[in-house]
């Protein structure tokens, strides 16, 4: 008998509904992590299950919760890994699957296609932040609020900076949130 057997039965026994289910908990996890996909990351748990990397302790826990642990595991561990860490993401400009983020390699033994990948990114983080400034030309605040952001300065500094409670901060965010939204989502025309 295969020592995966058991979990090769637990996947062959996963419904339409459970693979859906394991994959909308997939897509919340994703955020900030190397994995592009839900199906990524779910498969990733699944192989490293049979792979025994990720041992399911099938007498006390039900597959599913085993499956969806794993998945928080691997894209936890995603997230803290060094190249996740090299990219540096905007507070506030990145809104319903849309980043406005720009990756700053730290590592001094960059090859020089990192260095021209890292100008890419540079210019195109350039090209919607002018964007971004042309949309809200005629709006003082959020524009100070889109240079501060920027310039990575905290939440506490920029309210000082615009003289606003957290409640006034907050709707300008949500307000910048809703324009990245608007003008950068995938297959946007604007």
């Amino acid at each position: 008998m295969d020592k995966n057997s058991h979990i090769w039965a637990a996947i062959d026994g996963l419904s339409k509904s459970d693979l859906k289910q394991l994959y909308r908990v997939a897509r919340t996890l994703l955020f900030r992590t190397s994995f592009r996909d839900p199906q990524e990351l779910a498969h990733e748990a699944l192989a490293r299950a049979l792979a025994g990397t990720r041992q399911w302790p099938s007498q006390a826990v039900p597959f599913m919760a085993f499956a969806v642990m794993a998945m928080k595991s691997i894209a936890d561990a995603s997230r803290k890994s060094p190249e996740q860490a090299r990219t540096v993401t905007f507070d506030g400009f990145t809104a319903e699957g849309v980043s406005l983020s720009g990756s700053l390699w730290a590592s001094a033994t960059a090859s020089p296609e990192d260095a021209l990948i890292e100008s890419e990114c540079e210019a195109e983080r350039q090209m919607q932040l002018e964007k971004l400034r042309r949309h809200f030309e005629n709006d003082r605040q959020v524009r100070l609020l889109i240079e501060s952001l920027a310039n990575r300065k905290s939440s506490d500094d920029i309210r000082t900076e615009l003289q606003c409670t957290r409640g006034e901060y907050e709707a300008l965010r949500k307000r910048l949130r809703r324009a990245v939204v608007k003008l950068f989502r995938r297959g946007s025309r604007s």
